[in-house]
């Protein structure tokens, strides 16, 4: 005797979708957050602009902090972190995934006076062109 195929509950596709929308407004909501508080903190300390880089491939990556304006001002290694996680995080929200594969890059500039974000970003991969010729 056999045992009965046991039936699984269907995907609910509506259902994943809309958890993973409440995740990316949650992500952002926090990206937010982190934002707001790295301004407020590099104001307060006479940072005009601040630079960074990031990178990635084959499902990891790290990003850095590579310095602001006026150079002369020295930043803690507990704000450096900061900066550091949030250079990936905004990244990261601007290209999901960008790690993955092949990977990419960027540079990051904050302008502080301003709070605007610029990003220069590059997306690696592979590409192949086939070619199939018969009977010529």
């Amino acid at each position: 005797m056999t045992d009965p195929i046991k039936q699984t509950k269907p995907v609910d596709w509506a259902e994943i979708e809309a958890r993973m929308e409440r995740m990316i407004e949650q992500r952002k909501a926090a990206l937010l957050d982190t934002r707001a508080g790295l301004l407020a903190d590099l104001r307060a300390l006479g940072i005009t602009e601040i630079a960074g880089r990031y990178d990635g491939y084959g499902d990891s990556g790290n990003s850095e902090y590579t310095g602001c304006r006026p150079s002369t001002v020295a930043i803690e290694t507990t704000l450096t972190d900061k900066l550091e996680n949030f250079i990936w995080d905004f990244a990261y929200n601007q290209s999901p995934g960008f790690e993955n594969n092949d990977g990419g890059e960027g540079e990051f500039m904050w302008d502080i006076e301003a709070d605007k974000i610029a990003i220069d970003h590059a997306t690696f991969y592979t590409q192949r062109d086939e070619y199939l010729w018969e009977d010529l």
